[in-house]
């Protein structure tokens, strides 16, 4: 049986610019080509097809009915093409995500499910106690996103786009009077040294607080970076700490989250961002984002 000939893709794109545009220059270049080759496709389209799809005058272009027609199938044909292209391209090379621990998206579910349902596309979840390690892995292309607690590596070549403020609670003694308060202020934990980190960790999260914190905290000293450590010496009254509330949902005995409200009342909280480098373009990476960015808009 002799095999049909059909349109090629560029072809059917050619077409598709313009249709959209009728006409033949604005369509050339929204294709970055010159006008004589996007003629030439198209004409090669219509000796494929063996009939006109374009009825051209001096003046005007116009679609014929058979180009009425092509255009809707075409349409629907390059979308198949691009769904499967993206979805061979997510199989074989998942887009790679880098999650900080300071956070538990667990309690963020809508996403959540963006990163552990099979519909979302092909990825691999790398973890790191900070941001920081993550964001530089991110700029050296180990990483194709990441989650970021604060801007925490300023750098030309990221994008920082917003997901969401998380609070910021205050961890403390249960047998602490402060414990039977809603919120707490500094002024309350005086007596208590406060857990931080250094600078070197993430120092925009460092500089955010660090100043309120050094004036009216009675001392600092520097946190364990492992969480059940720090729990420990929390519940045997050696100090306090704040962490982010996606953390604090779990029950520690002796140890009691409340908000920490800073000298004008405000609760203490963190900016949450979704990272990637401005260099990529792939629609998979586009894709995610703006899948995040929804989940957290409609959250």
């Amino acid at each position: 049986m002799e095999q049909q000939k059909l349109p090629t893709v560029k072809q059917l794109q050619c077409f598709l610019a313009v249709a959209q545009t009728l006409n033949f220059r604005r369509a050339a270049q929204s294709l970055d080509m010159t006008q004589p080759p996007l003629s030439r496709q198209i004409q090669c389209l219509e000796e494929t097809l063996g009939c006109a799809v374009l009825k051209r005058s001096t003046h005007a272009v116009e679609l014929t009915e058979a180009g009425q027609i092509l255009e809707q199938q075409a349409r629907h044909i390059l979308e198949l093409l691009s769904q499967a292209v993206n979805h061979l391209q997510q199989t074989q090379n998942p887009l790679r995500i880098g999650l900080t621990d300071m956070l538990d998206l667990r309690y963020q579910p809508d996403i959540a499910a963006l990163f552990h349902t099979p519909a979302s596309g092909g990825k691999t979840l790398h973890h790191a106690p900070t941001s920081l390690p993550l964001l530089q892995r991110l700029v050296d292309k180990e990483l194709d996103l990441a989650i970021s607690v604060e801007n925490a590596l300023p750098d030309a070549a990221l994008v920082y786009t917003p997901l969401h403020v998380e609070p910021l609670l205050l961890a403390l003694p249960a047998s602490h009077p402060a414990a039977a308060l809603t919120a707490v202020s500094l002024e309350d934990i005086r007596d208590l040294p406060l857990f931080w980190f250094s600078r070197a960790r993430n120092p925009a999260l460092y500089d955010k607080y660090d100043a309120i914190l050094k004036r009216r905290a009675s001392r600092l000293i520097e946190m364990p970076q492992d969480r059940l450590q720090l729990l420990n010496a929390i519940s045997s009254e050696q100090g306090v700490a704040l962490l982010p509330a996606s953390l604090c949902h779990i029950r520690f005995a002796g140890v009691t989250f409340r908000p920490l409200l800073t000298t004008d009342r405000t609760p203490f909280s963190v900016n949450v961002y979704l990272v990637q480098r401005r260099e990529d373009e792939r629609r998979q990476v586009a894709d995610m984002v703006n899948r995040l960015v929804a989940s957290t808009s409609n959250a």
